[in-house]
């Protein structure tokens, strides 16, 4: 199924972690499946807000919202963390594939072991900022499960949006 990413910006998560009912009653009047929505939390969100979030995120899973720690690895990464949030998705940084695919065996490492430890806690990982078919590849190698980047769609107009996933669907492109 088709899932809703949604950055949020800092400033608008902290004013709805405290109201959980007023975000539901948010989503609902936009008539949206909790289900096919996935909020993505910066990961220097949740070291900061730590136990407001954690309660937020609670209430919002049980209604069905998914949510992707993004620039994962970049931060003070808490492993304990991963355990008392349970997020859905681990997104690994754009800023690790660019390393990674110079060959740099580092930023390898770093793109493997995220992927491990996602999987580890029965979370999915996204790579951000894919650029090229070679980094897809490489991405697959690893077993990550899901990417983005202008190598793989650039950002387009909704209507054109639409055209372009029935158009891979009737060709069979994933």
């Amino acid at each position: 199924p088709l899932r809703i990413f949604v950055s949020l910006p800092r400033g608008w998560l902290l004013s709805v972690i405290g109201s959980p009912g007023l975000f539901l009653d948010f989503l609902a009047s936009l008539r949206v499946e909790p289900k096919l929505l996935v909020l993505e939390i910066p990961e220097d969100v949740v070291q900061t807000e730590q136990s407001d979030l954690v309660e937020f995120l609670s209430q919002i899973q049980s209604m069905g919202v998914q949510f992707a720690l993004t620039r994962f690895g970049l931060g003070l990464s808490g492993l304990s963390l991963l355990g008392r949030l349970r997020p859905d998705y681990l997104k690994i940084d754009r800023s690790f594939i660019r390393i990674a695919d110079g060959g740099d065996k580092r930023g390898e490492a770093v793109c493997r072991a995220i992927v491990k430890i996602a999987h580890g806690f029965g979370a999915e990982t996204i790579a951000g900022g894919v650029l090229n078919q070679g980094q897809v590849r490489w991405l697959e190698s690893l077993g990550c499960d899901l990417m983005h980047g202008d190598g793989l769609g650039v950002a387009m107009p909704g209507p054109e949006f639409v055209e372009w996933v029935r158009s891979r669907q009737d060709s069979g492109a994933d």
